[in-house]
């Protein structure tokens, strides 16, 4: 099952947790994959515990330094299939996003927190670091795209 979901923490303690947004929308059901981006540890924490028994999870970002993580409790009992990813297929995978986002399969917007001047550079930055922004869109001519 697909289901686009953008998940944005706020460091709040009294936030809604990624699975329990992914329990409700899917009814009480957990995923089948989780292609993880952030390198955040507490997203790959609570992305672990949004997946299925035998799930897969993806690792695609990449964490700033080593982390705690309860391994029996959330890849060894529950089966879960971790994949590091470290390179692309250059010009197949290019064809492929180029058809994914032209045919509207694939909405990338919900992941832009930011779209600022190319010259607010290390504001961006900083507010990537600090977690107040998901993706940052950064723009040579101005503030709109």
């Amino acid at each position: 099952m697909y289901l686009p979901v953008t998940y944005r923490p706020t460091g709040s303690s009294s936030r809604e947790s990624f699975g329990e947004r992914v329990s409700q929308l899917l009814g009480g059901r957990r995923l089948d994959g989780v292609l993880e981006m952030s390198g955040s540890p507490l997203a790959v924490r609570e992305g672990l515990q949004s997946l299925r028994g035998g799930g897969r999870m993806s690792m695609l970002g990449l964490p700033h330094e080593p982390f705690d993580l309860d391994w029996n409790r959330l890849v060894i009992f529950n089966g879960v299939t971790i994949n590091g990813i470290i390179g692309r297929r250059m010009f197949e995978t290019w064809y492929q996003m180029d058809n994914l986002l032209g045919s509207g399969r694939l909405d990338i917007r919900p992941a832009i927190t930011h779209v600022m001047k190319m010259e607010r550079f290390v504001e961006a930055v900083g507010l990537l670091r600090s977690g107040q922004a998901g993706k940052v869109v950064l723009v040579p001519w101005g503030e709109s795209v």
